[in-house]
Parts: C-alpha cells; structure tokens; sequence
C-alpha cells in the first residue's frame, strides 16, 4: 500500500532503512505457509514485478529502483540463509540488472552446498549475536538452541 502512495505522491518517498520490526509470533498453517512464501522470496518477487511497472509507468523508477535494489539483496540474502536453492538462482536470474556480477557468483557459490552454507552463516550469526556486534532488534536468540530453526 505504500509504495503505491509514494508512486501516485512522489513528495512522500521511499526511506530505504527499515523503521518496523515485525515478529511473527503465531503457530498456524496459514501463517506457516505465508512464511515460506516470505522466505523463499516468492512474496518479493511478484511485489517487486509489478512496482517496478508501476514505478516506470508513474516515472519514479529512478528512487523506486533504489529501494528495489535493497530489498533483493535483503531478500536474496534470506533465501540463501534458509537454504532454499532454487528460490535464491531464481531470484538472481529474474533481477538480473541489480545484481552486479559478483553478487550473482556469490549467490551460485554459495548455493552449490545449500546445507553448509545454511550452518555456517548460522552459526556466523550466533557468533555476532554474542559479541554484540548485532544492529537493530532481534528476538533471533531468545529461543533455546533447541527451538532454534
């Protein structure tokens, strides 16, 4: 809904840092589903598909391409973190244009072996949790390793 407003009202903008933690508390299948959606990027990429038609079509797509771009490596970066392979090739191949050549070596690399990529960088994040190098606000590591995804 907002990034139709900025589209149709180019005085309002796009702010690329995020201002809104979200968290995800609840356990149901409708949820669940919409998380794996989320996850794998399938959310971005319908969104980002039609915003940047937008975008082009109202002639904002100079500032809107800015916000696009964050949001792909922000949702490129999730999909690998999970583990989901094809979702992360699939992303890089639609976007082509926003990923700089060696975004998308990194991403093909680092999805060969989606399984030790996914231990390593979660295994990276716990170790910044605990130094406290973290920005921002994370509910990441209040649960048990045992609940941990």
């Amino acid at each position: 809904m907002w990034w139709r407003i900025a589209h149709q009202y180019p005085k309002v903008g796009y702010i690329v840092q995020p201002i809104v933690v979200v968290h995800y508390d609840l356990d149901n299948a409708v949820l669940n589903e919409r998380r794996l959606q989320m996850k794998s990027g399938q959310v971005l990429r319908k969104l980002l598909k039609s915003h940047l038609q937008l975008a082009d079509e109202k002639t904002s797509i100079g500032s809107f391409k800015l916000l696009a771009r964050r949001e792909l490596y922000n949702g490129l970066l999730a999909t690998i973190y999970h583990g989901l392979k094809d979702d992360a090739r699939v992303m890089v191949k639609e976007f082509k244009e926003f990923f700089p050549w060696y975004w998308r070596t990194a991403a093909y690399v680092l999805t060969i072996f989606p399984q030790v990529t996914v231990m390593l960088l979660q295994n990276i994040n716990y170790v910044v949790y605990k130094l406290g190098f973290e920005k921002g606000v994370s509910r990441r590591w209040l649960y048990t390793k045992k609940q941990r995804p």
